[in-house]
């Protein structure tokens, strides 16, 4: 929405202005940002990822200001961050206000041919506000099982201080089952939520999961292209009851 804006007030100008104008606008933004997050009474387990995320931020500023015209330094990408909508968990990114489309769950019935996961839906009144994670190729230390155990823990505190967030969800090629037998290194990715209490929703495919299940492994590129192998999206959903029944074992 940040970038159609944007585009409307000043697709007319120069590129190079145009570039100058959206370093400007993610740095008067980011001035605000610690404020923003001083209100939303982040537990210290998240507020201690802030440093390193404001050390990528400047990094990230600075590759713009040398090269503008690099399209794959897109300002508005940092947007969620700098208005403390997305805020860094480790090893992902969390949009504090996402959501389940029931569209979603009455299409994984002919997908899935299972009730299973719509009646689940349901069982988690999935139509509530979710948390939803997402991958940040800047920052993979995290990227790893203990990582995402951490990851998890820091959500059972969010949603200890969020009694109306519904839980967790993620959506993405690597929650797609076949990754336990093709990828068994990232099986971890599911299996460790499907144990406490997850379950998968089945979307469909496209160009860019194929894109991006095959980008960086020659053997699911070598599957995809002998027909072996076709990437589909998948929903992981965990529900709060779930996240904090698994939390209170640790």
């Amino acid at each position: 929405m940040a970038e159609l804006l944007f585009d409307k007030e000043f697709s007319h100008l120069p590129p190079d202005t145009q570039a100058a104008l959206k370093l400007a606008l993610a740095a008067r933004l980011a001035i605000r940002t610690p404020s923003l997050v001083d209100n939303e009474n982040f537990p210290d387990s998240i507020l201690d990822n802030y440093p390193a995320a404001f050390d990528r931020l400047s990094i990230f500023l600075k590759r713009i200001t040398e090269q503008p015209s690099d399209k794959a330094s897109n300002i508005f990408n940092k947007i969620g961050f700098v208005l403390a909508i997305s805020i860094p968990c480790g090893a992902q990114l969390l949009d504090l206000r996402s959501s389940v489309p029931v569209r979603s769950a009455i299409l994984s019935v002919p997908r899935e041919r299972s009730f299973s996961s719509l009646l689940r839906y349901f069982r988690n009144e999935g139509w509530g506000i979710w948390y939803r994670g997402h991958t940040d190729t800047e920052y993979l230390d995290e990227f790893n099982e203990e990582g995402w155990d951490r990851f998890y823990y820091r959500i059972a505190e969010l949603l200890l201080r969020r009694k109306h967030v519904r839980g967790l969800v993620g959506t993405s090629w690597f929650y797609d089952p076949q990754l336990v037998q093709i990828s068994p290194r990232l099986a971890y990715l599911q299996q460790r939520q499907l144990e406490r209490g997850a379950y998968l929703m089945r979307h469909s495919t496209s160009e860019r999961q194929v894109e991006f299940a095959t980008k960086k492994s020659e053997t699911r590129l070598r599957l995809f292209q002998e027909g072996k192998y076709v990437p589909v999206s998948y929903s992981l959903i965990w529900g709060r009851d779930e996240i904090l029944s698994w939390a209170k074992t640790l």
